[in-house]
């Protein structure tokens, strides 16, 4: 799951600050790594969403450290 989540990172909009990973993008990670159950997808989803919003917070701050 972690791989996937890092693979994700790079379909992630990245304009003035970060967007979260779409949600079509998680879906095609779970086709091709065959995830069909579910239950599973869900958490998969769930999980992934749940790294990419610490990512998000943990990126807004960094922007946000002074001198940088």
């Amino acid at each position: 799951m972690w791989q996937a989540f890092v693979d994700l990172g790079a379909a992630r909009v990245v304009e003035w600050t970060a967007h979260p990973i779409p949600v079509t993008e998680i879906e095609a990670v779970l086709r091709l790594q065959g995830v069909t159950d579910s239950e599973d997808r869900a958490e998969w989803l769930r999980l992934i969403r749940a790294m990419d919003q610490r990512w998000l917070a943990w990126a807004r701050q960094k922007n946000q450290a002074p001198g940088t």
